[in-house]
């Protein structure tokens, strides 16, 4: 018998998306906030599983996705279409950013999915778009909402570095009058494609994903740590940004007494695998491979002078060459060509996401662990270094998952880390 989502959790393999609750027909499925990341909730009084259901664990993103199938099958038929090992299949790729000069400034790498989007939403080519935005009324920062106005996306940018349920936007896109974009992490969309093969209703109303470059998220605890480490009231928060102010740009966080600065650098990296989720150890789509067009950063080469911001973007739908083309016609943004080596050159963390986590995961294998499962061969890595890699980052995890040991993370953290 199959299991229900509770395989996913008994095994450290949730990722929290959410997805699971909406598509459960008796609504058996709630998230909760455990450690800093949402994990499912599963009623089995009311869950009908045993009843041949299934269908939370069918779409569970946690449980692993064909990834090249999937890649294969929606963009490797056109003719201009392209593979890389770390790209996946993809139709062409360029540099760009928001001509709107405050949406590139504070955006975290350009802002042009900002302004891109809110082209198609003006031109009513969309009716909605789903995507991320704090929230400073909970203690935690961050929720999925659906946008009609372009005007909101503003409210919407830049990066989230901690976790974001998509818990009801699934019945909200069912229900939304028109085609919807959906913005997010890889692992968020290969769900959403997983929930397509059983969802025609929700299927039929998307336009297109937009993915996000992930080489890694965060947990709630990582927000929690760096605010009360400086001694901001997460309580009283008036503005916060992960990133905000120019290419790479600085968290800025304000509550009612100080506002609180500091380059993304000296927060983010030094902090290391302190607050990963468990899961992100196991991932293998960096450049979100099943996203119509994927968006993330080029801090490299001639790139690497900019102060503003500069995106680089992946095009796997080859409908979207032609509308970027439109939004830059019409004004919106500004998109050069890219070539693949540069693409590649740029995000340091793709090589180890293809190449490290097959060690892990043979590691895993080994000692009787719980693996997602892929139909990617992953063969370039050095065994022992994915071994060390994994058990010195799970020794940081544990520490990041425990408040009372947060004492000791000034003296695992990497030299530069604000203290």
């Amino acid at each position: 018998m199959k299991e229900n989502i509770s395989y996913t959790i008994s095994n450290d393999l949730c990722l929290g998306c959410g997805i699971c609750s909406d598509v459960c027909p008796t609504k058996s499925i709630h998230s909760t906030i455990r450690n800093g990341e949402y994990i499912p909730y599963i009623n089995n009084e009311t869950c009908i599983n045993l009843k041949g259901c299934h269908r939370c664990s069918t779409i569970c993103p946690g449980l692993g996705v064909k990834l090249a199938s999937f890649g294969e099958n929606m963009f490797g038929s056109s003719k201009a279409s392209k593979s890389n090992p770390l790209i996946g299949f993809y139709h062409s790729s360029y540099s760009g950013f928001s001509t709107d000069h405050e949406v590139r400034y504070h955006g975290a790498s350009g802002g042009l999915l900002t302004s891109f989007l809110a082209f198609l939403l003006e031109k009513k080519m969309i009716t909605a778009a789903v995507v991320a935005k704090n929230d400073l009324s909970a203690p935690f920062l961050n929720k999925a909402i659906l946008v009609h106005d372009s005007k909101y996306l503003f409210m919407a940018r830049s990066s989230k570095y901690c976790p974001v349920s998509f818990e009801s936007i699934i019945n909200q896109v069912k229900e939304e009058s028109g085609p919807v974009i959906i913005v997010g992490l890889p692992c968020v969309i290969q769900g959403f494609r997983k929930l397509e093969q059983i969802d025609a209703k929700f299927r039929n109303k998307i336009f297109g994903y937009f993915g996000l470059y992930c080489s890694g998220s965060r947990t709630f605890n990582m927000t929690e740590y760096v605010l009360s480490k400086h001694k901001i009231d997460i309580t009283s928060l008036k503005y916060f940004q992960y990133r905000d102010n120019g290419c790479l740009g600085d968290l800025i966080a304000i509550d009612d007494n100080r506002k609180l600065q500091i380059p993304y650098q000296l927060f983010f990296h030094p902090l290391r695998s302190i607050f990963i989720p468990a899961r992100c150890q196991l991932c293998i789509d960096h450049y979100a491979e099943l996203a119509d067009i994927s968006f993330g950063d080029i801090h490299y080469g001639k790139y690497k002078d900019d102060k503003v911001g500069i995106n680089s973007i992946v095009v796997r739908n080859e409908k979207f060459v032609s509308l970027l083309e439109d939004a830059e016609k019409e004004g919106y943004i500004h998109i050069d060509d890219l070539s693949e080596e540069e693409l590649v050159k740029c995000q340091a963390s793709a090589p180890k996401k293809k190449g490290r986590v097959g060690g892990v995961l043979k590691f895993r294998k080994a000692i009787g662990l719980k693996n997602p499962e892929y139909d990617v061969e992953l063969t370039k890595f050095v065994y022992w270094k994915s071994i060390a890699y994994y058990l010195y980052a799970k020794c940081q995890m544990f520490v990041g998952k425990r408040r009372w040991l947060w004492w000791i993370i000034p003296l695992i953290s990497k030299k530069g880390h604000i203290s």
